[in-house]
């Protein structure tokens, strides 16, 4: 492995005998450094916050039936007998301090009408945790509601009666404040936090009843519903979804479509990815976990991205809330390593916290997606008696934040060895000292003999005008649903060998161009390209995807970039068609199409310790958080803490036998290895202290 300094350590000063001293300085290969009257304000408390699900996926992917689960239980968050929180769940988010609960969802907030879960109990059927239930919740654990407002359901209006219901005073003129009132709460809830939608470029024909918006129409949508809110109570705050990085087509039509509503914009953090069921490989297992502790640092480049292009769409800089992170691993079937309950993701997630809890993060918000009884969460429970079944390894990472960290934010500068990384899937390489932009390595055409796949005229309605292996033409006729069909296929064996996957940082960049000709009554549909790992998106769950093609009336040239996995045995180009029940008739084209090899925007190395630091209120405890990210490397670190006479110190360490544990059985452990263990009183203000491979410490000095 590569590692390199990020600066010079600088000579070190003991106030211990000469001998311990040279024997230190010959160990020790970081540094940190805490003021304790350099503030940087208040620990904001809203980076620490979780998301409680309240509508179910019915309607939504492939959920044929409604999620008992979910409309009865808050996902185990909610006993319906007693109609009061589950002790045990509600006592450890309580621990976890968070400073904010999201509400009811995500995707699943499009089928999810407010009004069907308020009012009487016998009056709602199974929706026995609803909105009321909810907030009982944020209330009980001391954290502030977040709600968000599905724009695929009902009207602006149904957004403003909300609002009243909320927020409003009891009048006779006031039907939903009225409501609230007979329910027992005269007084307002007086919820701030909104979000409109939730990643609204993704079809609306998943609900068979929405209609297709453009995303200029989707902004303009999701303006009325701001606007009807803001007439009921302007004092609430807005924020609209947008995607990541600063050329997506689909944000930019739809932030000129919002205009001056918004008040902050939603960011979904998943820097690191994995899909599919393909046997995990050493070297795949080994990229994984390395992907998510090397991806923080990618992720705070991308919310500066989209703080760039607020300033440049909207003329000013939106402040931003990650409404949901995590490490998205979406593996199919059983895999023996889940990697999103796996120790690296909750280094991923620790460290992300500690980035955003940074002033200049622009980041004034953030939610984990999804703490309980969820296919992302990595806490389990009894539904019945709120008994925890399984800790995975994420969950000791919240934990130690919300016990062991302070409530004012101190400067703490670190100097720390730094680590390479090749690249995997979406998590781009770092490589060297500096940011490089993606460059071309070569004027060649991978797709040269590549192999033509005749699409055949199906009762799907699509059939094949032209093609070869620069492009192809086909014609719709009455189309409806989705399909993926695939028109050509380049093995490994058909490249160039020093383009082949497995060469760090390297990545295919196709361009191409792309014309619709839509019949005069067709119904609208989302036409795109994408590139994919021949095993196809079940086995490998490698692939890329550029939509809204069907905006290009005359031919228009695009960009689309994929990164392979190193085990990709060849690569697949194929067409998106993703029409509704309505049918969809017309002529897709593409031309030109070349596939070239480019080495990918490469980031600097990444730093194997990060910290922050913070003090209590009182000032009697300060508080210094570090994460080792290395995955074999223990590193001897030097705490130079200034201004702050402590008498003793503990320290409280979450660990695990490996960056893919996770605390599934005794033999992958993660949990707390050391809780209030004692350590030597630091002298002068120094202590030296040697944190292991794949860990994050606290260590807390008292005077």
């Amino acid at each position: 492995m590569m590692y390199r300094f990020l600066t010079c350590i600088l000579l070190m000063v003991f106030t211990v005998s000469a001998g311990l001293q040279a024997q230190v300085q010959a160990d020790v290969i970081a540094q940190i450094t805490v003021d304790a009257t350099q503030s940087l304000g208040p620990v904001n408390r809203k980076i620490l916050g979780h998301c409680i699900k309240g509508a179910d996926n019915h309607g939504i992917f492939s959920a044929k039936s409604p999620d008992l689960k979910v409309l009865r239980y808050g996902n185990g968050i909610w006993n319906p007998d007693t109609q009061q929180p589950q002790a045990t769940p509600l006592q450890l988010l309580k621990q976890m301090r968070p400073g904010v609960l999201r509400y009811p969802g995500g995707l699943a907030v499009h089928g999810y009408n407010w009004k069907d879960f308020v009012g009487p109990l016998q009056s709602r059927g199974d929706k026995l945790f609803g909105l009321e239930e909810y907030l009982t919740i944020c209330k009980q654990v001391g954290a502030l509601p977040q709600i968000v407002v599905s724009e695929y359901t009902g009207e602006a209006s149904d957004a403003a009666d909300l609002v009243e219901y909320l927020n409003m005073p009891v009048s006779d003129s006031r039907k939903w404040a009225k409501l609230r009132a007979q329910m027992g709460h005269p007084d307002p809830h007086g919820v701030k936090w909104f979000e409109i939608g939730n990643e609204s470029w993704v079809d609306y024909r998943k609900l068979v009843t929405s209609e297709l918006r453009s995303p200029y129409d989707a902004g303009r949508h999701a303006r009325q519903i701001i606007l009807a809110m803001k007439a009921v109570d302007p004092t609430i705050k807005t924020g609209v979804p947008v995607k990541e990085g600063t050329h997506d087509a689909w944000t930019r039509a739809y932030l000129q479509g919002v205009g001056d509503a918004a008040d902050f914009l939603i960011f979904h953090l998943y820097t690191v990815r994995l899909g599919g069921n393909a046997p995990m490989s050493p070297e795949v297992d080994q990229l994984a976990t390395q992907a998510a502790v090397a991806s923080n640092d990618q992720g705070m480049h991308m919310i500066r991205q989209t703080q760039a292009l607020s300033r440049e769409v909207l003329g000013k800089t939106l402040p931003i809330a990650i409404t949901e992170y995590n490490a998205s691993y979406v593996q199919k079937g059983q895999p023996k390593v889940k990697y999103r309950l796996a120790l690296s993701a909750g280094l991923f997630c620790a460290d992300n916290i500690r980035n955003l809890l940074q002033p200049d993060s622009g980041v004034f918000m953030a939610n984990y997606w999804m703490l309980l009884n969820n296919y992302w969460a990595p806490l389990w429970t009894d539904f019945k008696s709120g008994a925890i079944q399984h800790k995975y390894a994420p969950v000791h990472f919240f934990e130690l934040w919300g016990e062991q960290f302070g409530d004012v934010l101190l400067d703490t500068k670190v100097q720390s060895p730094t680590q390479s990384f090749a690249g995997f899937n979406q998590t781009k390489p770092a490589i060297g000292d500096r940011h490089l932009p993606p460059q071309r390595l070569f004027d060649v055409n991978l797709l040269d003999n590549a192999k033509q796949k005749n699409i055949t005229k199906t009762d799907k309605g699509i059939m094949q005008i032209a093609g070869d292996a620069s492009g192809i033409s086909i014609k719709l006729e009455q189309f409806k649903g989705h399909q993926y069909p695939e028109f050509l296929i380049q093995p490994n064996g058909q490249m160039p060998k020093d383009y082949r996957p497995g060469r760090a940082g390297l990545m295919y960049r196709a361009t191409f161009e792309a014309k619709w000709t839509a019949a005069a009554d067709s119904s609208p549909i989302t036409l795109g390209l994408g590139m994919m790992d021949l095993r196809g998106w079940t086995k490998s769950g490698s692939a890329v995807g550029l939509d809204l093609l069907q905006d290009a009336t005359d031919w228009k040239t695009f960009t689309l970039d994929y990164m392979p996995r190193p085990d990709t045995p060849g690569l697949v180009v194929l067409l998106r068609l993703m029409g509704g029940s309505a049918p969809v008739t017309g002529t897709f084209a593409i031309r030109n199409l070349i596939v070239e090899p480019w080495q990918n925007e490469t980031f600097p190395e990444y730093p194997l310790l990060t910290s922050t630091a913070s003090l209590s209120d009182d000032g009697k405890s300060l508080y210094i958080m570090v994460i080792n990210k290395s995955a074999d490397r223990d590193l001897t670190t030097q705490l130079n803490v200034q201004h702050f006479n402590a008498t003793k110190a503990k320290y409280y360490e979450v660990n695990g036998k490996a960056m893919n544990a996770m605390n599934q059985t005794q033999d992958d452990f993660v949990g707390r290895t050391h809780n209030g263990t004692p350590l030597p009183t630091p002298l002068a203000g120094k202590l030296t202290h040697t944190f292991p491979a794949h860990s994050m410490t606290c260590i807390r000095l008292e005077k």
